[in-house]
Parts: C-alpha cells; sequence; structure tokens
C-alpha cells in the first residue's frame, strides 16, 4: 500500500509585530494563505502536519479574515474552526523528521518577521530539507523563513537564486514600508538573493529547483499546486524505482 506523502506547514508562533518607533501591532498567518493551501493538499491526499517552533499556537492574522483583505470572511473563520485544535496544539519542530516530509509550506502573514526569519530551529529544519532535496515552498512573508537557513561564516545558501516574496511596493501600498523592522524583499537582496517581483497584487511565482516561492496571496495557489506537483513527481518516481529494484531482486 502506497503511504501518502506528506507535507509540514511552518507557521510562527509571534501574534505582536513590533514596528519601528516601538509601536506594534497584531500578527499572525494570512488565513487565505493557510486555507487556500490546505484545500489543495487536502484534495492532492496529502496528509498535512501543521508545525511552528515551540509547538506553540499559531495565530491568524486579524486584517486577514476582514474585508477588504478577505474574500470569504465566514467561510475563512469556518475552515480555521476545523484546524482548531491543529493551530493550538500544532506539532513542534523537534518533533518532525526530516525524512518523513515529502514538501514544507511557509504561508505569509507578518508573523515570520517575528520568528521564523531568524529561528535555529528553523534553519536547522530547512538545511536538512535542502539536504535531502525537498521541495520547499513560501508564499508572501513566509518567504522570510529561508533567512534562517544561514549558518555563521558561510554564503547564504539562496544566494544568487531567484525568488520573490511580498515585494517593497506592496508594503506601501498598505502603508507599512517605513514603519517595518525590515522588509523581505530587502533582505533578500541584501543576503545576495536574485529577487524578482510581478506587478503588485497580481500572481507571480518564481521556481529554482527544489525551491518555489510567491509574491502574495494571489500567487498561493500556483504555489500549492506546483508544490504537490513536485512532491507527486517525486513521490511517482521513487515509487517506480523501488517497484523496479524489488522486481530484479525477484
Amino acid at each position: 500500500m502506497i503511504q501518502p506523502a506528506t507535507i509540514a506547514i511552518l507557521l510562527s508562533e509571534a501574534d505582536t509585530l513590533t514596528l519601528n518607533g516601538g509601536s506594534t501591532r497584531p500578527c499572525g498567518f494570512w488565513a487565505e494563505e493557510l486555507i487556500t493551501a490546505h484545500q489543495i493538499f487536502t484534495t492532492a491526499d496529502m496528509e498535512i502536519v501543521i508545525a511552528t517552533p515551540e509547538g506553540g499556537a499559531a495565530h491568524v492574522e486579524a486584517d486577514s479574515l476582514d474585508a477588504p483583505h478577505s474574500p470569504d470572511p465566514d467561510g475563512y473563520r469556518t475552515y480555521l474552526s476545523g484546524l482548531g485544535e491543529q493551530l493550538i496544539r500544532p506539532v513542534a519542530l523537534n518533533q518532525l523528521d526530516p525524512a518523513a516530509i515529502d514538501g514544507i509550506f511557509v504561508p505569509g502573514g507578518y508573523a515570520p518577521l517575528v520568528d521564523l526569519h531568524s529561528d535555529s530551529r528553523v534553519g536547522d529544519l530547512l538545511r536538512a530539507l535542502r539536504g535531502r532535496r525537498t521541495p520547499v515552498a513560501t508564499v508572501c512573508h513566509g518567504t522570510a523563513a529561508l533567512l534562517a537557513d544561514s549558518p555563521p561564516g558561510t554564503e547564504w545558501p539562496y544566494a544568487g537564486i531567484a525568488m520573490t516574496s511580498f515585494s517593497d511596493n506592496e508594503e506601501a501600498d498598505v502603508g507599512l514600508l517605513a514603519a517595518l523592522p525590515f522588509t523581505v524583499e530587502q533582505e533578500i537582496r541584501r543576503m545576495g538573493g536574485s529577487y524578482t517581483a510581478g506587478d503588485a497584487w497580481q500572481q507571480h511565482i518564481k521556481v529554482t529547483d527544489t525551491l518555489i516561492t510567491g509574491q502574495n496571496p494571489a500567487s498561493t495557489a500556483a504555489v500549492a499546486e506546483k508544490l504537490a506537483h513536485c512532491i507527486r513527481t517525486a513521490t511517482s518516481y521513487s515509487t517506480s524505482a523501488t517497484s523496479q529494484t524489488n522486481s530484479r531482486a525477484y
């Protein structure tokens, strides 16, 4: 019997973002990005594990449930209530076996700017997955998690690689460009990544080998579909190779 592929969805535990000047704003994961990807992975019959660095609760960004940011506020609230236990008690990263993960997805919301970008456990997991050539997909501010994969004294492993994230133009549109302690676009450029962006608020994704990144909420479905495709292709190849090996053995 073929086991279903396993996707880890990595979320932040943060619920407050400190801005320049010391003021704060609520933060969390972006509902549309988590839900859209979760639906696609569920339809693909994949096993989904929701994880946070320490296993603490993940919080939804309030703005993502309200108009004009949410296309379906009531539907999103209902969907998230169905994930209640997984969001309240997610899996801690030290409980995840990289060998048992077929892909990882990191959605946005402003929370990744608080912890995922600098958490050593996130870096360790991404490094292990990179070593196994496991597909890694991020969207919007979720791309900040890649910044954690930066061992001291070494070049960022994503330097020179084409990728995208929520753009500075989009940060300006929502009035936060000058208020944020850093932006993902600026950090990607500073670390040596090859940043690309499409038109603001329009779908734009970049695929480089096993790295899949999306610019904004509108890019979520394309990123999740690409990740699912990569996993299906890899799983199909692995199953076929195993079958051929077994046939030769007998």
